[in-house]
């Protein structure tokens, strides 16, 4: 009898699991109730008890297996959420008036969103051990993303008081530019969406520019500590680790800095807003969901105007090219630059190399023979390098070529940084501070080539990649003068390394020119370079607009949305997605000469 007694807690955990599910269901209507209705026409009262009932499920089931010997380690995710949600319920009973009626009950949204991560993280799991490829899966999970972001900016409740209702076409392109970070938007943002439909659509750009499948494999890694091979290497070639092992390390570095930056963005804005108006926006809220914007390069605004009313703000525009700079550089590139710093693990290794030279260890160990200076990849160098180049010269063209033209018109902006931002926010991030109609042509087919090239590797933005560029023009030359290897700052570059690049480009200009010659087909009367401009902008993830997004019709909206899904995941990733797999063929058929040029 003894024995039953201590197994009883454990016999009801399985139960509870399958109520705590239809509690999680029940949980997500009531959310998508109180978000998607106006607040004076639902029982407030009666979804926040809803959702303590939830939320007692779960502290009852947690207890339970923290009883039946469940270790706290591997319930890391749970603790927290736990602390969350004593947290809210203590709060919300401090609080005068209605207990069920208190907007602390809010905080229990954690715990359902939690809640969806997990069996998103379920289905991860399943599909990994599948023959699924990454590529095919993050298409389709941003194809679902865009559709039930879609589904949710169509709610009464994200639509602000006075406007009319979005149509499906015009929510789910606005979804679809969110969740490929993009910025191409039917409406105003800042004004036909409520406060709920604005956190909605950051919360988008976020999901977009971190990726779906690092939420998932984060909260897999919280709730269990630890992935199974097949996940790690399925999530490593998903976010872009250089090997599976690194894909928990890279994940927990990617999360870091993304959280890092935007709080300084958000706290830099904050000083750089002071006595500015800024709408009818509060000045947190603004400052918060720019950072994110411009870190996540995605180039949404708050302002139908974009940043033109700020183009005399030079802190402004400063803060944002800075952090578009930082998210398009890449997380790879950061987590290289950062081993570089004093107290790093790598430079203490080094310092304690020097130390073993000089004195004399009665524990020497083999390992402090070896020199671990750490140097900065070559992937990293070319990164800088390719940025650093086609930031100046996007900035000098775009200085000399404007002067008559734009520039003219903002007597109160600074040239050389209205300059410098442009060039800047040409790499895939959309904001713009003066009118692009009104640019000249030469200085937009630059803008265009800018666009096309985009940000680098494992970054938040879009495009054909820095290196990508890099490595097929280092090819270019490497045929001019006749040398058998690629070279690139004193080290040769993978074959294998160089045809990938050389597709991806064959690929992306193929893209380009389907998705503008769609568009031509599908607008009468729209010109080649307003097309181009369009397309590429959608294709590369930018953003930036002539007009053209606001003046196609239904097929265009369509084309465009199409082009920004397809252009965040890679030209590459596409066909590898759908690409028929084959084993390598052990023969070869003999070689024939074919003339070229």
């Amino acid at each position: 009898m003894a024995l039953v007694a201590s197994d009883s807690p454990s016999l009801w955990i399985p139960f509870l699991r399958r109520l705590e599910q239809l509690g999680g269901v029940g949980a997500v209507l009531l959310a998508l109730l109180e978000f998607g209705m106006p607040v004076q026409q639902i029982p407030e009262q009666r979804i926040h008890l809803g959702l303590v009932l939830y939320a007692g499920l779960f502290l009852l089931r947690l207890s339970l297996e923290l009883y039946a010997g469940s270790a706290w380690r591997s319930r890391l995710l749970d603790l927290g959420l736990a602390l969350v949600v004593l947290g809210a319920l203590a709060v919300a009973a401090t609080r005068s008036g209605d207990y069920f009626a208190s907007g602390w009950l809010r905080w229990l949204y954690v715990l359902l969103a939690a809640w969806l991560l997990h069996g998103l993280g379920l289905l991860q799991e399943r599909l990994s051990r599948g023959n699924l490829r990454p590529a095919l899966f993050l298409l389709g999970s941003l194809a679902v993303l865009a559709l039930l972001g879609a589904l949710l900016l169509m709610l009464p409740g994200a639509r602000a008081q006075g406007t009319r209702a979005w149509t499906f076409e015009e929510a789910f392109f606005t979804a679809a530019s969110a969740v490929s970070v993009t910025g191409l938007s039917v409406r105003d943002v800042g004004t036909d969406l409520s406060f709920r439909g604005q956190v909605l659509l950051l919360a988008l750009i976020q999901i977009g520019g971190l990726g779906l499948v690092a939420l998932i494999g984060s909260a897999c890694i919280l709730e269990r500590g630890k992935l199974r091979i097949r996940e790690l290497r399925f999530l490593g070639d998903a976010i872009g680790a250089d090997s599976p092992g690194r894909a928990r390390r890279f994940l927990a570095f990617m999360l870091a800095f993304t959280i890092v930056c935007e709080a300084l963005g958000a706290w830099a804005l904050m000083r750089a807003t002071e006595g500015v108006d800024l709408g009818p926006h509060a000045r947190w809220w603004w400052c918060v969901f720019h950072s994110v914007s411009a870190f996540c390069n995605a180039g949404f605004g708050l302002s139908n105007a974009s940043l033109i009313p700020f183009a005399a703000h030079g802190g402004i525009l400063w803060c944002l090219a800075l952090l578009v700079i930082a998210g398009g550089l890449g997380f790879g590139t950061h987590r290289d630059l950062l081993a570089l710093r004093p107290l790093s693990l790598d430079r203490l290794r080094w310092v304690r190399w020097k130390l073993a030279q000089k004195l004399w260890w009665p524990w020497r160990k083999p390992s402090l023979d070896v020199a671990v200076q750490h140097r900065l990849s070559l992937h990293t160098r070319l990164v800088l390098v390719t940025s650093a180049l086609l930031l100046g010269i996007g900035m000098l063209v775009f200085r000399f070529s404007e002067a008559p033209h734009s520039l003219k018109a903002a007597t109160d902006a600074d040239p050389w940084l209205m300059s410098f931002f442009h060039s800047a926010m040409a790499r895939t991030a959309g904001f713009n501070a003066l009118d692009l109609s009104v640019i000249a042509p030469g200085t937009l087919f630059v803008l265009i080539v800018l666009m096309a090239i985009g940000a680098s590797p494992v970054s938040t933005g879009g495009g054909l990649k820095t290196t990508t560029v890099a490595v097929a023009a280092l090819a270019v030359r490497s045929m001019a003068r006749n040398r058998e290897q690629v070279e690139a700052l004193g080290r040769s570059i993978p074959r294998q390394v160089v045809n990938v690049a050389m597709a991806i480009t064959l690929i992306y200009g193929l893209l380009a020119v389907l998705t503008v010659a769609a568009l031509l087909w599908t607008q009468p009367g729209l010109e080649l370079d307003r097309a181009a401009f369009e397309g590429i902008s959608a294709l590369a993830t930018v953003g930036w607009s002539v007009g053209v997004t606001a003046e196609v019709s239904s097929s265009g909206h369509w084309i465009l949305a199409a082009a920004m899904l397809i252009g965040r995941i890679g030209p590459m990733a596409v066909l590898l997605s759908f690409a028929a797999r084959r084993q390598s063929l052990e023969y070869r058929y003999p070689e024939a000469p074919i003339q070229i040029g």
